[in-house]
């Protein structure tokens, strides 16, 4: 199977299943979900959130109030929308600020967008912007980090410098600023410490801190609660040195709404500042701690990361996050674990009760978490493999599910966001398939339309974030398949009667055309040199008619309606072999060659119907006399109501045999008649005998009836209107005697082979008589002979 060749994204190698069907088209195709974009980032703010997708642009949801969303439209969405960036910008890092956005773009340019009463889009102006704008930083500097606080913004410049714009009224861009009002509409370098130079940058609400690639920690800004970590409530100006726990270095740092958070080189995690809600973890909820503290990690848990306040630092070292008053983090078994506040939710523990102490996250079995990040009031997860959960408060539509309505006001579990692909067509060479839909497992299906036999370019259009992507396309993905030729014949089997009646010929196999029958009733002849190519998915009934032709006709007495099928219909393949059940069944005597099945069968095939006739003659005997050939006006009648006609059609005939004194022997239908016999004027028929043609000993005499012996000769019906039905089997010559005897002469009884009991009926006296014999009556009595 050709690999698909993808626009803005790939799909599954494994393609289309099936990759072939019919012309007729109808086959249903199942297919893999194009390969959307995936996150590789998340950052959250106080009423949205910030992804960054694999395809290097920014994605966003929650609200929109101050156009903190970047899509240059009103609204905000409870589903992820793509930031309208300018063209040609791709992107390495987000962070979401209290309700604006910043992004670095791949250059090291910096873009900003939503709210700027402080300043802190960054381009000299109050004027918030609802799509990005530039962020103007010195000429000659390239941002290589850039992390957003609830006003203000820092940047690592390339040349080791720390820049920062937004509010600074506590001085928390670090370069002296204080005072009611104090805002920077452009960057301003921090005022960073002699030989210092950071690596790692983390923004608060009023606060900032700093990490050196050797682990140490400095702060500055607000300290009201103790944030900065250097065992007082003393704000800074500048950049000081946090006060670092023994022998204890960081490497991880990050700001949160009034307090901080660190990972330390053994695994460990401390906490400093406001400690309202438990967000230290430290097992008390408080008053402030103004110096690094151990949060009281489960025994023996050690975290690969932690960050408070919903921002972020390093894209390389970023997975985790805390709000305002709570805090995620990650453990090296990568466990998500949270503490603080959770009135909406957002330690997602499916409470809404606070902890002081760090809690399992109730992230859906199987999901194995990259990164963690928190905002005010929400939290949110990334997997491995780039999806995304969010949970806690929904009321803007910040967890990104799509969820709406007072129920979906506060998550208090992990849900997914809404990332799905969306097929909105499929074609195949340009042709559109019908009946799309998704089938679940990342899969879909469509239904292929009517094409030329030939190999074909199947194209899935498909569109996410409400975004339409280039579509994915299977050269020569699919092929559609001519219907399978396979032929049949026919051969037609006239089966001879057991010690036939001389002069009595078969008809001649010619008379007969083998047929199949569709089950629209188009019927076809497979019989003589003729051949018919079935069609794979259609269902054929092999059956038989007479032609009407006489040249395969005997004698002018035969006909093709005295022969009925004998056995079931044979069918093979070429080598003579059975056919499959799934192909042939011999009961209904049909054929179905599925189209994933056609190349296996062996063709051509062959059918086989073979019919056979029965004869019937009669002789005479009357009263002692010898058997004899009848002559004059004898009539033995057999009437058959309502038996098939011939072997072909379904009609029913009412039939009737009759054979007279100058045609004794004819050919007749196999089945069930009513046997009546009438005698000459002067002669009444007494009994009517068949000759045991079932056993060897007897069956010889079938064409000498004369010298079969009295042992072969069985009564089956007495009297001259009596009527009995009797069975005329297929394939045997049966031979019926008419017994009769003149007024006053004594009766031989009907031969029965057995101790049957007759019965003589006179004048309405009944006489039984066991076993057999002869019995005289007066001349005049009438006497009727009745099988009992």
């Amino acid at each position: 199977m050709p690999a698909p060749v993808p626009g803005a994204a790939a799909a599954d190698p494994a393609a289309l299943t099936p990759d072939s069907g019919p012309v007729a088209g109808g086959t249903e195709v199942a297919f893999p979900a194009p390969n959307g974009v995936t996150f590789s980032g998340l950052w959250l703010g106080t009423l949205h959130t910030l992804a960054l997708g694999s395809d290097g642009q920014a994605y966003a949801w929650g609200s929109n109030g101050s156009g903190q969303l970047g899509t240059g439209k009103a609204g905000g969405s409870r589903v992820p929308v793509r930031v309208a960036l300018p063209a040609g910008v791709t992107l390495t890092q987000l962070d979401a600020g209290g309700e604006f956005s910043v992004a670095l773009a791949s250059n090291g340019s910096v873009f900003a967008w939503g709210a700027n009463t402080e300043g802190q889009l960054g381009n000299g102006t109050r004027e918030g912007s609802a799509v990005p704008v530039r962020v103007e930083l010195p000429a000659g500097v390239a941002a290589t980090s850039v992390v957003a606080g609830e006003y203000h913004v820092l940047a690592l410049g390339d040349d080791g410098g720390v820049y920062g714009w937004g509010k600074d009224d506590s001085s928390q861009l670090g370069d002296g600023g204080t005072g009611f009002g104090t805002r920077r509409l452009t960057p301003v370098r921090a005022h960073s410490p002699e030989g210092v130079t950071f690596a790692h940058l983390s923004a608060g609400s009023y606060h900032s801190l700093a990490l050196t690639a050797e682990g140490i920690a400095y702060a500055w800004g607000d300290n009201m609660h103790g944030q900065l970590g250097n065992g007082t409530t003393d704000g800074s100006l500048a950049p000081t040195a946090v006060r670092m726990p023994d022998g204890a270095t960081f490497t991880e740092l990050h700001a949160g709404g009034h307090y901080s958070v660190a990972v330390a080189s053994d695994g460990g995690l401390f906490s400093w500042g406001a400690n309202n809600h438990g967000q230290l973890g430290t097992g008390s909820a408080e008053g402030y701690l103004p110096v690094p503290t151990r949060v009281a990690a489960p025994e023996g848990v050690e975290f690969v990361t932690v960050v408070p306040g919903g921002t972020r630092s390093d894209p390389d070292t970023d997975r985790a996050g805390a709000g305002g008053y709570h805090t995620l983090a990650l453990t090296t078994e990568g466990e998500a674990l949270a503490w603080g506040r959770n009135m909406e939710g957002q330690l997602g523990d499916g409470s809404q009760s606070d902890s002081a102490i760090p809690i399992a996250v109730r992230l859906p079995a199987g999901v194995q978490v990259a990164e963690l990040a928190a905002g005010t009031f929400h939290s949110a997860a990334l997997t491995e493999r780039g999806a995304a959960f969010g949970w806690g408060m929904n009321v803007s539509g910040q967890v990104g599910d799509g969820t709406a309505g007072p129920a979906s006001l506060f998550v208090l579990e992990p849900s997914p966001v809404a990332m799905g692909v969306t097929v909105t067509g499929v074609t195949f060479d340009g042709d559109p398939g019908t009946a799309l839909a998704e089938r679940g497992n990342n899969a879909w299906q469509v239904v292929t339309p009517a094409h030329a036999a030939g190999t074909v370019d199947a194209v899935v259009a498909w569109e996410q974030f409400g975004i339409q992507r280039a579509p994915v396309s299977y050269p020569g993905g699919y092929t559609y398949v001519a219907p399978a030729s396979l032929t049949i014949g026919g051969t037609k089997i006239v089966a001879p009667v057991e010690h036939g009646a001389p002069g009595l010929g078969e008809v001649s196999a010619e008379a007969w055309d083998v047929t199949v029958t569709t089950e629209s009733g188009a019927t076809a002849v497979i019989s003589g040199d003729e051949a018919v190519t079935l069609d794979t998915g259609t269902v054929y009934t092999v059956g038989e008619r007479g032609n009407g032709g006489s040249a395969g006709l005997a004698d002018a007495a035969a006909s093709t309606d005295n022969y009925a099928r004998k056995g079931e219909i044979s069918c093979v393949d070429a080598a003579g072999g059975a056919l499959p059940a799934t192909v042939f069944d011999p009961v209904a005597g049909t054929i179905l060659i599925a189209e994933d099945a056609a190349e296996s069968v062996n063709a051509p095939l062959s059918c086989e119907i073979t019919n056979q006739a029965a004869h019937v003659s009669f002789v005479t005997k009357h009263g002692d006399g010898a058997t004899v050939a009848p002559s004059g006006d004898w009539l033995l009648t057999l009437e058959a109501e309502r038996e098939p006609g011939s072997g072909a059609g379904p009609e029913s005939v009412a039939r009737t045999v009759a054979l007279a004194g100058d045609a004794t022997t004819v050919a007749a239908r196999p089945g069930s008649y009513a046997l009546s016999a009438r005698a000459p004027s002067g002669s009444a028929v007494r009994g009517i005998e068949r000759l045991r043609t079932g056993e060897t000993e007897c069956a010889r005499h079938a064409n000498s009836p004369e010298q079969a012996p009295r042992f072969c000769w069985e009564g089956v019906g007495a009297g001259e209107n009596a009527v009995e039905t009797i069975t005329v089997a297929q394939g045997r010559h049966e031979v019926f005697r008419v017994l009769s005897t003149s007024p006053g002469e004594p009766i031989q009884l009907p031969q029965t082979g057995a101790s049957v009991a007759w019965s003589w009926v006179a004048g309405g006296a009944g006489l039984l008589v066991l076993g057999l014999g002869v019995l005289g009556a007066r001349a005049g009595q009438r006497k009727v002979w009745v099988r009992r």
